[in-house]
């Protein structure tokens, strides 16, 4: 997986194509992500003490990792992923510019 936790991404499929947002969580093994203000859902909570008032709670929710891009700022869209170097001291670049992400 190209994605880690942090970095800068772009949607390019789905309602919320075209916005750019930072990765909260990487699920591996599904192949999924989190994106801050991507793929929001809502959750009605109900009262827990009297007196107290439900409430509407939205929260992201994982969604494939192949709908989204790694953003360059340099090139000022998503691009895919190249790894560079020589054994240990492998870096992520941007396959079109060549810049370190």
């Amino acid at each position: 997986m190209n994605l880690k936790q942090g970095d800068n991404i772009v949607i390019t499929r789905g309602k919320d194509r075209g916005k750019r947002a930072k990765v909260l969580r990487v699920f591996v093994e599904q192949n999924r992500i989190t994106a801050e203000g991507v793929a929001l859902h809502k959750r009605h909570q109900r009262p827990r003490k009297s007196g107290e008032k439900g409430q509407i709670i939205s929260f992201p929710s994982p969604f494939s990792a192949a709908n989204a891009k790694v953003f360059c700022s340099s090139c000022d869209k998503g691009v895919r992923v190249r790894r560079t170097g020589v054994g240990r001291d492998k870096v992520r670049v941007c396959a079109t510019c060549g810049q370190k992400l």
